[in-house]
């Protein structure tokens, strides 16, 4: 518990060396919804399990109005010792905005070059999916679901990629979050927490576990995350 307490000091302390919405970085189901015009946002999360410490740092900015672009990566411990397991970038646009009590539409693309933790092997993963979002009691309740492909150069396969999560307002600065996420043919995992508003519109912090289903506790994590988000930091 020590560990993950130091480690979250040192996330908000990460980014808040930077010149001074939407799913937080540690879920992997999206919305449908971007940073606003002219706005960054910078995540970071650490996510334990009980072999291996990832922890990511993934900016993001929308420089033109409808497209976000997203550039970053993650430094990963494991019995080895520490290396990039994850360099990635994503562009994200809106289709259909999200309004209050209606749906909202996204398209997301990307990249992961990812290495292996034994073999430290790299690979390259293309992936595309669609995220929609439903609000529902004046976005007291946000419902996503998420259906997209991933592409590996590597092995030359695709596999269909999809997620259903939610968020539920607690209080202005409480809100639960959960999703289930998976592949196809694969056993889907879940994850479900808390996320605290620090300052509306601008910071919060979230606390999740998580799991594969069927795998008992070889497979569970806990992840934090911090998110700082810049209005008009872009001209």
């Amino acid at each position: 518990m020590k560990k993950i307490l130091v480690s979250a000091a040192l996330l908000a302390s990460g980014i808040a060396m930077f010149p001074n919405a939407m799913a937080s970085g540690a879920l992997n189901v999206d919305d449908a919804a971007i940073v606003e015009p002219h706005a960054c946002q910078f995540e970071s999360w650490a996510r334990f399990n009980r072999d291996r410490t990832e922890r990511w740092f993934m900016p993001a900015c929308n420089a033109t109005g409808n497209l976000e672009i997203a550039a970053g990566g993650a430094v990963q411990r494991d019995v080895q010792g520490l290396y990039m397991a994850h360099t990635q970038i994503q562009l994200k646009t809106v289709l259909r905005e999200l309004q209050t009590n209606a749906v909202g539409i996204g398209l997301i693309a990307g990249t992961d070059g990812e290495t292996e933790a034994g073999s430290r092997e790299r690979s390259l993963h293309s992936y595309a999916k669609i995220p929609v979002t439903l609000s529902l009691s004046d976005d007291a309740f946000l419902l996503h679901a998420n259906l997209g492909i991933t592409y590996s150069d590597t092995q030359h396969t695709a596999r269909m990629t999809w997620g259903m999560g939610m968020e539920k307002l607690l209080s202005r600065r409480f809100m639960v979050i959960a999703e289930i996420y998976g592949e196809h043919k694969g056993k889907p995992s879940y994850q479900a927490g808390l996320r605290t508003v620090l300052l509306p519109d601008r910071i919060d912090f979230s606390t999740t576990f998580g799991n594969a289903f069927g795998r008992e506790s070889a497979g569970q994590f806990v992840a934090l995350a911090i998110r700082f988000i810049v209005p008009g930091l872009l001209p």
